[in-house]
């Protein structure tokens, strides 16, 4: 019996069936893709009314940024946004949030992209602009404990709470601009009966100015006196201050002045009610060049104050000094 032709039959029948069963014949692979996750980032976590800040929102797919394009829609309550939807590019996009007029409380902000949701939320506080009328005082400082570690510096700062305080911060800046909105950072939230804190890693001989704020419910924000100081810095120059009452609610305070540089024409005090950097028209000054100690007679007791000592050098105005003070009387 001839058996080749059968073979010859059968053997294109095995080859499929071979290939078929070694992955011969190749199928395309469709990935599964990972989970969506939408962030949202901002760069306040804690506002007084009627303020906005930046709020950065990133949308992931498997841990991979999603297409360019892509768009999340944003919502917020109570406050607004803008824009109100944002369209992605490498998967980040970012809009800014305003907060109420009045109210105060906590904001959630949210934003949704491929049927995806995410959230954040931001502490508002409304103080006596914000409707309540009321204002404080804020939390008592202390001078900060350094310790220094090359070019940087962890730094313990202490306090005395506002009473009824139900959150703080530690705001802490390189700018004496009065805290000028995206100017500073601030450490917390701390609950409102936080007394100290370590801030690790600052940068040494630099100025820095730190105040605490604290949130009361139903006023707002308190804000506390600003505190100067240089971690790891030269030794600090002699200053500060002294007082006596003179009556009618006014004192006569003394002021240190530093030394000042080589050929330094004039050396003036000023003096403000607000920490505010010393905007111009805010603040008044005497001339207080050639000494060591100034009296300023007339000065408003029981108000805190800011002062900076300026000496006019040949390269021009140079800050000596700023701090505060309180003449109790």
């Amino acid at each position: 019996m001839n058996r080749k032709p059968l073979l010859g039959l059968l053997l294109p029948v095995l080859v499929v069936l071979l290939l078929g069963a070694f992955g011969g014949t190749a199928s395309a692979q469709t990935p599964t893709p990972g989970p969506i996750v939408v962030t949202l980032t901002p760069a306040q976590v804690a506002l007084s009314c009627a303020a906005s800040t930046n709020v950065t929102v990133n949308v992931t797919q498997g841990g991979v940024a999603v297409p360019n394009g892509t768009q999340v829609t944003i919502a917020a309550n109570p406050g607004t946004v803008a824009p109100a939807i944002v369209t992605t590019n490498n998967g980040t996009g970012s809009f800014t949030y305003f907060s109420p007029a009045a109210g105060g409380g906590t904001a959630t902000i949210s934003g949704t992209a491929l049927s995806t949701g995410g959230q954040t939320q931001i502490q508002l506080f409304c103080g006596a602009g914000g409707g309540s009328g009321i204002s404080i005082p804020g939390a008592r400082i202390n001078a900060p404990v350094v310790q220094c570690f090359g070019t940087t510096a962890n730094v313990i700062f202490s306090w005395t709470p506002v009473a009824g305080a139900d959150g703080q911060f530690v705001d802490l800046t390189l700018a004496n601009n009065g805290f000028a909105p995206g100017t500073f950072i601030g450490f917390g939230p701390l609950s409102g009966t936080t007394t100290t804190i370590q801030w690790n890693g600052l940068v040494a001989g630099q100025q820095h100015f730190w105040r605490v704020a604290a949130g009361v419910p139903g006023i707002g924000w308190a804000f506390s006196q600003t505190g100067v100081f240089t971690p790891c810095g030269p030794t600090a120059p002699v200053g500060g201050t002294t007082f006596v009452c003179s009556g009618g609610g006014r004192a006569a305070v003394t002021f240190g002045i530093p030394t000042p540089p080589v050929g330094t024409t004039a050396t003036y005090i000023d003096i403000s009610l607000q920490d505010n950097g010393f905007l111009p028209g805010t603040f008044v000054g005497q001339n207080a060049s050639g000494a060591q100690n100034f009296t300023w007679s007339g000065i408003l007791a029981n108000a805190p104050h800011i002062y900076r000592i300026n000496n006019l050098t040949p390269v021009g105005w140079q800050t000596a000094l700023v701090s505060t003070f309180l003449a109790s009387c």
